[in-house]
């Protein structure tokens, strides 16, 4: 190890892998999401139409494309990287808590949690004293 170089911190990691599993699980569900609003067409009388669901689904490849670009720069102990990761998490939990209000109801709490759980998980990492030290550290070279 070179002066000035320092150990990639455990938590940057877990930030990145945590992301990583929250981009696949994103991914799938927007696969869903859109086929299933093209299959089912209008389901008014269930709460959502199609379109919210189309609308969703692209909003979680937007925000699982934010996560791997966080989580592969993050690795590289880019700073923007961490802040991708971070756009990527706050558009997880926002999408958590319209789906929790749009539908309280047990079933959908698990799944809720799915998603908004990791990503709390990846945005506290994310943001960790030993995180930010690291980072800081490729700054000041």
């Amino acid at each position: 190890m070179t002066e000035g170089q320092q150990d990639r911190p455990g938590t940057a990691v877990a930030a990145a892998v945590f992301g990583f599993v929250l981009s696949g699980l994103l991914l799938l569900a927007g696969v869903i999401l859109v086929e299933g609003a093209k299959l089912i067409g209008t389901i008014s009388d269930h709460g959502g139409s199609g379109s919210e669901f189309v609308f969703d689904g692209l909003v979680n490849f937007v925000a699982a494309a934010l996560l791997i670009a966080g989580g592969v720069s993050l690795i590289g102990r880019k700073p923007s990287g961490r802040a991708t990761l971070l756009v990527g998490v706050a558009i997880v939990l926002a999408e958590g808590i319209y789906w929790f209000g749009r539908f309280a109801n047990g079933g959908l709490f698990f799944w809720v949690c799915l998603f908004v759980v990791p990503a709390i998980i990846a945005g506290c990492f994310g943001v960790g004293s030993a995180t930010r030290t690291w980072l800081n550290g490729a700054v000041r070279r």
